[in-house]
């Protein structure tokens, strides 16, 4: 994949991907003699799965004392 399908595909600017690749958070090679970067689809996937937020569930409303809300 290209850079530029890799940032189409997870809907962020392509300088968020080339960053991505600098900092080592995202494996790729380079090519060529211009060294335009190439990704696994894997890798990718990877690099999601790693900065995925956890679900959060929502917290259960307060009880009620006495008429009031207890926070």
């Amino acid at each position: 994949m290209t850079v530029a399908e890799v940032a189409a595909m997870c809907q962020v600017h392509r300088k968020t991907v080339v960053r991505a690749i600098a900092r080592g958070e995202l494996r790729a090679v380079r090519l060529g003699i211009r060294g335009a970067y190439r990704l696994r689809e894997e890798d990718v996937e990877d690099w999601l799965a790693a900065r995925a937020v956890p679900a959060v569930r929502p917290e259960r409303p307060a009880e009620p004392v006495r008429g009031f809300l207890v926070a």
